[in-house]
């Protein structure tokens, strides 16, 4: 059985800039598949949709922070992340999207 992580106690750089993405993204292991779910469409939908206006962490970061973090389960949290960071690969390859579109 995984705890949950003391998120408040945490005052790594993204916790700083982006408290509740942070925090939503350090429950991914605790959430199971509903955390992984909501990574992935996160993933699925980086170059689709505007999320300029969101304080969320981008993929550039998505590695960085795994590694920022302990984990009960540090492998497949990052196999989750480096599935969904090929999820952003494949749209951008795909060169569908906002981003896309506007520059």
């Amino acid at each position: 059985m995984t705890h949950l992580r003391p998120a408040s106690g945490c005052s790594c750089r993204f916790r700083a800039r982006w408290p509740e993405h942070h925090d939503r993204l350090l429950r991914l292991e605790d959430d199971g598949i509903y955390g992984a779910t909501d990574l992935l469409e996160l993933a699925l939908t980086w170059d689709e949709l505007d999320y300029s206006s969101r304080p969320l962490i981008g993929p550039g970061d998505w590695l960085a922070f795994v590694d920022a973090h302990r984990w009960d389960d540090r492998t497949a949290v990052h196999e989750l992340v480096v599935v969904a960071l090929d999820c952003v690969r494949r749209g951008r390859r795909a060169g569908v999207g906002l981003r896309n579109l506007t520059g």
